[in-house]
């Protein structure tokens, strides 16, 4: 019986990487859709990988990548132009 919370431990592990593997493939998909998309695609897939970096699902990779990939749209005022991630200044 002493080992029981070692062995379920173990099982939860191993079940939180696999989850995380899967939310890591989603965020790449993601990120190469937001870079292949346009208009409403790029839209939508920059929206969800906000959520994914707000929920702090995203590795130090990632986070670059979409810093990267909402950089190279801008607007006249020469920040990124996208709904999703809010900016001051005018």
């Amino acid at each position: 019986m002493s080992r029981y919370p070692i062995l379920r431990l173990r099982a939860e592990r191993n079940i939180r990487d696999e989850g995380s593997k899967e939310i890591a493939a989603a965020i790449e998909w993601l990120l190469k859709r937001a870079a292949s998309e346009s208009d409403e695609g790029r839209r939508i897939a920059t929206d969800r990988l906000s959520k994914l970096y707000h929920a702090g699902l995203m590795t130090g990779d990632q986070k670059v990548q979409l810093g990267d990939l909402l950089w190279q749209h801008r607007t006249a005022s020469n920040l990124p132009d996208t709904p999703v991630f809010m900016f001051s200044g005018s």
